[in-house]
């Protein structure tokens, strides 16, 4: 993964930052999928893109609210809000004040500085792996979507315990073909940077489920040992942060995976599978 082309991706960003932001250029400059462009930013940025982008713009509205005349509404159109009231809304929402009273009364308001990304390279680092080929394969499933990876990760731990606690995920084991041995959790990003999320098994059409078609291909595939979901985030972050910006492996666009075996998630023991894709 190729992090220079992250920072040209976000070169472009910051040129175009009160503009819409055209997202089939900086699939184009960071030859990443809009959703594995989001998922790589939001890990090594510590913020999720779409938040980082509207802190740039009303960082450059505190700018043209004390340095020029504009009215707050040419302001508003200005960094791409659609109104005063959505723009008054944001920026007091960021920074307690309204823009209208910053004006008045102006006070030091902390700033949200252009973003580069850099890697740490850290001696004695070592995260093992193993490479796997897979033709395309049938999941079997449930499903639910979210707009956002924060989002996501908030709330997919729900959306298991509600799985388990309705019986579904008994009825799921009992359909499986063991092409993948376990239960699954599947992302499909969609093209506005948002998910769908599967829990399932590997298996056949079900009148009881939906089925989804994952293409085959390569994938690194990382072990996260210890309990779920804080070792399965760690580890994620952990592969995203240091073992994709410094390997020679693109990312590809297909789903991301985990492969949950049998036992106690919760146990300090625990092994689950990420499966990355890869070209």
């Amino acid at each position: 993964m190729d992090v220079k082309r992250l920072n040209d991706a976000l070169e472009y960003v910051e040129a175009h930052i009160t503009e819409n932001i055209d997202f089939v250029k900086i699939e184009q400059i960071s030859c990443l999928s809009r959703y594995n462009f989001q998922k790589v930013f939001s890990i090594l940025a510590g913020i999720p893109f779409g938040e980082y982008v509207r802190n740039r713009r009303l960082s450059h509205s505190v700018y043209l609210l004390k340095e020029t005349d504009m009215k707050i509404i040419d302001i508003a159109y200005h960094i791409g809000y659609e109104s005063s009231d959505s723009f008054s809304s944001s920026f007091k929402k960021l920074y307690g004040y309204t823009p209208g009273y910053f004006r008045k009364h102006p006070v030091i308001l902390p700033t949200f500085p252009k973003l580069t990304i850099s890697v740490e390279i850290r001696g004695g680092y070592q995260m093992n792996y193993r490479v796997e080929t897979m033709d395309s394969f049938q999941i079997t499933g449930v499903s639910r979507t979210y707009s956002t990876m924060t989002e996501a990760q908030n709330e997919i731990p729900a959306f298991w315990a509600e799985v388990n606690q309705s019986g579904k995920s008994d009825e799921l084991i009992n359909i499986k073909n063991n092409t993948l041995p376990g239960m699954l959790g599947l992302c499909f990003p969609d093209e506005d940077g948002g998910m769908e999320y599967v829990i399932g098994v590997t298996g056949d059409d079900s009148s009881s489920f939906k089925t989804f078609t994952v293409t085959g291909g390569r994938y690194l595939v990382f072990d996260a040992v210890g309990p779920v979901p804080s070792e399965l985030q760690r580890v994620t972050n952990e592969i995203f942060q240091n073992v994709m910006p410094s390997s020679e492996y693109e990312l590809r666009d297909a789903p991301e995976f985990e492969l949950y075996h049998p036992g106690d998630v919760t146990a300090d023991d625990y092994t689950v599978e990420i499966w990355v894709p890869v070209k």
